[in-house]
C-alpha cells in the first residue's frame, strides 16, 4: 500500500527492502525546458505535456512504455554514533552524535512544491525554472496543469539525494554546586543545574528538512527513504535541576 502516493519502492528477491525504483530522466533540456525522460532503449525524450505524450528532439513522437529502474538503496550502508564527556571543576558537558550514510532518499517534497496544479510552490521554484534567459535550470518551464514533470504523477529520478549524515543528537551542559560547606538546615545535600537541547544541527548535503526521514505511507518498513512532506525531527531545549536531600 502506497497510501495513496506514488510508488517509488519496490523489493524484489536478492536485494535490499524497499529500493527505490524510478522513472529515469535527464534533468532539464537547455534549448526547450522540457524534462527529459530516457526511454528503456536510452534515448532522450522530452516530455510536452499540453500535447499528451513525450517526443524524440526531432519531434517525433514516442510510442513506447516507460520503465521504473533501481535508482539505489534507502537502508544505511553504515551508521553510529559516539559520545564525549568533559569536566571542570563543578561544569560537566556531555555530547551525543550519531551519523549514517551509504543509503538514497527519494526527496518527493521537492515534487510537491513544484507542482504546476497548484499555487503553493516553493521560492525554490521561483528562482530556479527554466526561462529562455536562464537555460541551465533546475526546474522545466511551468506548464499549467504539469505534474509529470515535477515528479509527482510519475517519480523521477533527478529527485534522488545522498542521506548521509551527522547529526548533534543531544547536548548537555551542568554545573554542580559545591554543597559540603553548606549548613544543615538547608538539608539539600548534592544540587545540580543543567541545560540540554536534542537535534541541535545536522550536516548534511540532503537538500530536504530532515535526512533522518521516514516514510509517511502506510507500509513504512517496505517504503522507507520516500521524503513524501514529511515533519523533520523537533528540535527541543530543557532546563532542569538535580536535587538531593
Amino acid at each position: 500500500d502506497n497510501g495513496g502516493l506514488e510508488i517509488t519502492n519496490i523489493t524484489v528477491p536478492g536485494k535490499s527492502i524497499g529500493r527505490l525504483y524510478l522513472y529515469p530522466t535527464a534533468g532539464v533540456d537547455p534549448k526547450s525546458g522540457r524534462r527529459v525522460f530516457i526511454t528503456p532503449e536510452g534515448d532522450r525524450t522530452l516530455l510536452m505535456f499540453e500535447k499528451g505524450g513525450w517526443f524524440y528532439e526531432d519531434g517525433i513522437e514516442y510510442a513506447g512504455e516507460f520503465e521504473p529502474v533501481d535508482c539505489g538503496n534507502t537502508l544505511p550502508t553504515w551508521y553510529g554514533g559516539w559520545t564525549n564527556n568533559f569536566k571542570y571543576k563543578g561544569f560537566d558537558l556531555s555530547l551525543f552524535f550519531q551519523f549514517s550514510g551509504g543509503n538514497k532518499i527519494y526527496n518527493g517534497t521537492k515534487a510537491s512544491v513544484s507542482d504546476m496544479r497548484y499555487w503553493n510552490n516553493s521560492k525554490d521554484v521561483y528562482k530556479k525554472y527554466w526561462t529562455p534567459e536562464r537555460t541551465h535550470a533546475e526546474y522545466p518551464m511551468p506548464i499549467y496543469g504539469d505534474n509529470y514533470s515535477n515528479g509527482s504523477a510519475l517519480p523521477i529520478s533527478d529527485l534522488v539525494e545522498r542521506g548521509d549524515y551527522l547529526r548533534l543528537k543531544n547536548v548537555s551542559l551542568g554545573y554542580t554546586f559545591n554543597t559540603k560547606n553548606w549548613s544543615k538546615a538547608v538539608g539539600i545535600s548534592a544540587l545540580r543545574l543543567y541545560v540540554q537541547a536534542q537535534n541541535l544541527f545536522v550536516i548534511t548535503g540532503y537538500s530536504g528538512m530532515d535526512p533522518e526521514t521516514l516514510t509517511n505511507v502506510e507500509s513504512a518498513t517496505l517504503s522507507g527513504g520516500t521524503d513524501k512532506n514529511t515533519l523533520p525531527q523537533a528540535r527541543t531545549y530543557t532546563i532542569g535541576v538535580n536535587l538531593t536531600f
